[in-house]
């Protein structure tokens, strides 16, 4: 275009003339500020052409001029106002096709940043509609294919445009990755009903073994002759002794004489009374929360008839309180299911069989499955590392602890290997290290056959429709 036909940006001012479109944009460095400015080539409304800088309106109306700390910026600002101009473009030409789309922008934006060959090309007007007019035929073969195949879930056209955005451009490779989405969806169903059947299993369990503790603690508490102490023996210690505070201590030993830990409202706080002799009590845990003392003195009616102090890792002393009470005829190698596991890996070579937290090692010497502590980090214990199930174990000690191989969150691989637990100290080097084949059963029915009564709480039957 002649420089003659070009009108200045300050006589297109004077005579009040109005931009109606841009023809070109480039970037102008203002002198000596060490700022970008962007040139437009607009087109009045007179039919003349005319380079100035490019400005905008703000929330309230104010002019202002796009401005710009370097040139990268002003590039990157150019080639977003490119874009959009070839959206809109696009959008009109499909609007006299197909019809009114307040979404359709949008969709095409996305469409292009998702299915652009070249990475930072910005496409013409024409390449967009071509593009929306291809995906539009597809998704509707599609469609056809799959509903001709039949099935109770069928796709929208929006659910399949996400497989078209991710690179399946045909037919079949739509249908394919619907396919492969229903059997995800299906996969994390079932996955999602296991744990929720095994969170309802392990919270069953626990509260049978909550009641046979519970039940052996005042047993236990009858069999050793405790009695709750008479009334006036009793008393309290740092304050004031308070009638209504000993008399609601007494009543409590009445029907638990064993307790050395007591919960009660007194003033409207929750207060939590400790005893080392069932005599002499005091206050404990003045900052201590409402929901902990509460669950202190829930866990005493356990331990305190044990003479273990129910403020320490529950989880080391209701274990241990399990293990000594349970009795032996119970253990899981006289499972059904646990001995054909067993016996299935012991002909495939496997030494180590791990069946959900246990674990049997094979005693070449003596011929039998002892049971073996595993420490394994998987999806039941740990959501940022998974079982490395094809990894080995390489045994360079005599460590109590086998530690499974597993891959961590970043997918590097850790090889399996065994220790002694961190107050044992070091476990004592093998001479030569040994290779422990292992085999993981995760999929054996319930987590437990028999309560500690000797009661089967689920049948063989149950237990092989189950696997």
């Amino acid at each position: 275009m002649a420089s003659e036909k070009l009108i200045h940006w300050k006589t297109a001012a004077e005579r009040g003339l109005k931009p109606i479109r841009t023809l070109d944009l480039r970037v102008e460095p203002h002198r000596g500020s060490g700022l970008f400015f962007i040139q437009e080539l607009v087109e009045y409304d007179n039919g003349k052409s005319g380079w100035r800088r490019r400005t905008g309106e703000g929330y309230w109306g104010n002019p202002f001029t796009y401005k710009f700390k370097t040139a990268v910026e002003a590039e990157a600002e150019i080639s977003s106002i490119r874009f959009e101009a070839a959206v809109s473009e696009a959008d009109a030409a499909l609007r006299d096709e197909i019809g009114i789309d307040y979404f359709r922008r949008d969709n095409l934006k996305r469409l292009w940043e998702y299915t652009a060959r070249e990475p930072g090309k910005l496409p013409t007007a024409g390449e967009l509609v071509a593009l929306f007019r291809e995906q539009r035929a597809t998704l509707a073969d599609a469609l056809d294919v799959i509903r001709a195949q039949g099935g109770e879930q069928q796709p929208r056209d929006y659910e399949l445009m996400w497989g078209f955005k991710e690179g399946r451009r045909s037919v079949a490779e739509l249908v394919a990755w619907w396919r492969e989405r229903l059997d995800r969806q299906e996969a994390q169903r079932v996955s999602t009903e296991l744990k929720e059947r095994k969170a309802k299993e392990r919270s069953e369990r626990r509260a049978r073994e909550d009641a046979f503790l519970r039940a052996q603690a005042a047993e236990k508490a009858a069999a050793d002759g405790v009695v709750p102490p008479v009334r006036e023996a009793l008393s309290l210690v740092g304050h004031a002794a308070s009638e209504s505070v000993l008399e609601r201590i007494a009543v409590e030993l009445c029907e638990k004489p064993y307790l050395r830990h007591v919960l009660m409202y007194e003033g409207g706080y929750l207060r939590l009374y400790v005893s080392e002799n069932r005599l002499a009590w005091k206050k404990w845990g003045q900052y201590e929360t409402y929901e902990r003392k509460r669950q202190i003195a829930d866990r005493a009616v356990i331990a305190d008839a044990f003479g273990l102090d129910p403020k320490d890792d529950w989880r080391k002393v209701r274990g241990a309180l399990l293990k000594m009470l349970k009795p032996s005829n119970l253990d899981m190698l006289h499972q059904k299911d646990v001995q054909a596991a067993l016996e299935k890996a012991r002909a495939a070579g496997r030494t180590l069989v791990v069946i959900r937290q246990l674990a049997f090692l094979w005693d070449e010497e003596v011929g039998e499955w002892l049971l073996r502590e595993v420490e394994r980090c998987d999806g039941a214990t740990a959501s940022k590392c998974t079982l490395w199930a094809e990894g080995p174990i390489e045994s360079t000690n005599y460590g109590r602890i086998i530690v499974l191989p597993y891959l961590r969150e970043d997918g590097s691989k850790v090889v399996g290997h065994t220790r002694n637990a961190a107050y044992q100290g070091r476990a004592e080097p093998r001479a030569e290290t040994k290779i422990i084949r292992f085999a993981v059963y995760d999929e054996l029915g319930r987590d437990d056959t028999w309560d500690h009564y000797g009661n089967e709480i689920v049948s063989d039957d149950e237990i092989e429709g189950d696997v």
